[in-house]
């Protein structure tokens, strides 16, 4: 009997999924998603796309909060064939220890036999070493992902793959609604939000919206941080390219929030805009570097 198992990256899920339902990027704490629900959609896919093989179970791999399980965990805990995996949030709210958990249980299941196939509903491409550790013990490894208007899955992630294949978003449309029932009050609650200067849902940036702003915002940063900096922080972020240095990056993060519009304390960047922003930081920073280093002429400055 062949049989599969899928991996679900629940933040990966709640992000993609809404905005290729909505068709715009929004926070998730904007959003609520029926966890059930979407189990219930991704089962009934799985059968379909996997037909004459046994569900092994899904695994549900979400974050929380010193790893204690909320209600709606416990809730789909208690679902048939369902097994959640908690990882925990860092100090600015994102989700940490899920890409390993989710690399450590497919290559598991592959090592042990226990499956034939894996469904990865997922988009990091820190999760290649997973795909290519899985294939190694003889499973088949399938990503789904959403198309959006930007993609939300790692070029990497997908060639690695055994197989690709988009998720049709009119399945998950039941699954996601807004997060305050009274938005329905659409007038009331866009004068609310306007006042206290955030924008309203409706005119959330769509997706290319948020990566191009990140970037540039991102670059905007670096100009400051090369202006006011000490000389030798400077060679510490020109050493440390490609990467942002870990205490630039929370302030970085912050202030692109912010440039974005959107609440720093509550709000959270897709990967893609992450990126992007990094991508920003790190061409700029490097750039201006490098003129105080060498000078207009070429040479080093002294």
């Amino acid at each position: 009997m062949t049989r599969y198992a899928v991996f679900v990256d629940v933040g990966y899920l709640a992000a993609a999924g809404q905005w290729a339902v909505t068709g715009q990027w929004r926070a998730r704490s904007a959003y609520k998603m029926d966890g059930t629900g979407a189990v219930d959609v991704i089962k009934a896919e799985a059968a379909r796309q996997m037909p004459g093989r046994e569900l092994l179970r899904v695994y549900w791999y979400d974050a929380a909060a010193g790893r204690l399980p909320t209600e709606e965990h416990r809730l789909i805990a208690s679902l048939d064939d369902v097994a959640v995996r908690l990882g925990n949030y860092n100090s600015r709210g994102v989700q940490k220890g899920v890409d390993s958990m989710i690399v450590l249980d497919m290559y598991d299941a592959a090592l042990t036999g226990s499956v034939t196939d894996c469904v990865l509903l997922a988009g990091d491409g820190d999760l290649v070493d997973g795909v290519s550790r899985s294939q190694a013990r003889g499973a088949r490894v399938t990503v789904w992902s959403f198309a959006t208007a930007r993609s939300t899955t790692s070029p990497e992630l997908r060639a690695a793959a055994d197989r690709h294949r988009y998720l049709d978003h009119g399945l998950f449309a039941p699954v996601f609604r807004p997060a305050d029932d009274t938005l329905a009050n659409a007038g009331k609650i866009a004068d609310a939000i306007e006042a206290n200067g955030r924008p309203a849902i409706s005119t959330f940036p769509s997706g290319q919206q948020v990566i191009s702003g990140a970037k540039e915002a991102g670059a905007a940063y670096a100009r400051h941080v090369v202006s006011t900096v000490p000389y030798q922080r400077l060679a510490e972020i020109f050493d440390a390219a490609p990467f942002v240095p870990a205490d630039i990056d929370s302030k970085l993060i912050h202030y692109t929030l912010h440039e974005l519009g959107l609440d720093p304390t509550a709000d959270v960047l897709p990967n893609e805009a992450v990126i992007a922003m990094r991508e920003g930081f790190v061409a700029e920073a490097v750039a201006g570097t490098r003129q105080l280093v060498t000078g207009s002429n070429g040479h080093a400055a002294h």
